[in-house]
């Protein structure tokens, strides 16, 4: 009888136990995202735009390159000195270019906690299966993110991860040198973040509380640990790239097995979406919010005011 009593107080608990660790897990979600969206800011204010995009997933970060269009390395790897991590931006900084390859893919296996929600998965390095990288040592591990910024509302959602008009150099891989003096194509993205971007806040017409800067981005349960999503097969410091950036063309979806949305925003919580907007502030969006409100905030300068979400 005691046990029976037990084992009924048990299955009364274990629901509320659960949910008030998932209350946690969200909090501390929240705070990643805030304190992510106030590096985004941060260099803002230190480089006159948001962080850029970089060049595409094959391409790697190079501190030495700056912070502008000419960086390679996308929006997680430029915001890594406003957010206390100079260090790990700058380890490959200054070494001959045999160091530098082999330093930076010591940083691309490298992962960092508050880059994941803990809700879905742990901040560990997980398995590198994705393409070979133009201007470092193929990495042993791939330190990944959980969230991605706003590329905007529609677009060209996979350019070309050599250059953004497709053409190629055929003798070879394009080298740093060639990609800085291509004319690259002005990509027809409407959000803050993406291909060579450098937004500033100015930018942003419809102002920065109706515009998202960073949310959460969708994964299929079943590849969380294995990097086989192709949303989720790259590092989290490459240019360009579905890992890294996501769309508002369609509504946030929760993490669904079988499923793969790989250009949409989601997560593993249970009723929503947490999403940064461009002001600092941090929401929790409802998978069911209206398509159109979703699509409006994934742009930047379409002029439609958006009152409540």
């Amino acid at each position: 009888m005691v046990i029976a009593i037990i084992a009924i107080l048990v299955a009364l608990l274990l629901p509320a136990v659960q949910s008030a660790r998932e209350a946690a897990r969200r909090i501390q979600c929240s705070n990643n995202l805030k304190q992510l969206t106030l590096g985004c800011l941060n260099h803002e204010s230190a480089h006159g735009h948001l962080p850029t995009g970089g060049w595409g997933w094959r391409w790697f970060g190079e501190a030495s390159r700056g912070f502008k269009e000419d960086q390679p390395g996308g929006w997680c790897f430029n915001i890594l000195p406003y957010v206390e991590l100079s260090q790990m931006h700058n380890l490959a900084d200054g070494a001959n270019n045999a160091e530098r390859r082999a330093n930076s893919a010591i940083l691309a296996a490298t992962p960092v906690s508050f880059f994941h929600c803990p809700t879905r998965r742990p901040s560990v390095t997980y398995p590198d299966i994705g393409n070979s990288f133009f201007n470092i040592n193929r990495p042993q591990g791939a330190g990944r993110t959980d969230y991605a910024a706003n590329a905007g509302d529609a677009g060209d959602n996979d350019p070309d991860d050599i250059y953004a008009d497709g053409s190629r150099n055929e003798s070879g891989p394009p080298t740093i040198a060639a990609a800085v003096a291509h004319v690259w194509r002005d990509t027809y993205h409407r959000g803050v973040v993406y291909q060579r971007s450098t937004v500033a806040i100015g930018h942003i017409d419809d102002g920065t509380t109706h515009t998202y800067l960073l949310g959460e981005r969708y994964l299929m349960p079943e590849n969380y640990s294995n990097g086989r999503d192709p949303g989720d097969d790259q590092n989290a410091w490459v240019g360009h790239d579905r890992d890294t950036l996501r769309w508002t063309d369609q509504p946030p979806r929760q993490d669904t097995s079988g499923l793969s949305y790989q250009w949409e925003f989601g997560s593993s919580h249970s009723s929503g979406c947490q999403f940064a907007l461009c002001d600092g502030s941090v929401r929790f969006v409802s998978y069911s919010i209206e398509k159109r409100i979703h699509q409006v905030l994934g742009n930047r300068k379409d002029g439609i005011p958006v009152d409540s979400f």
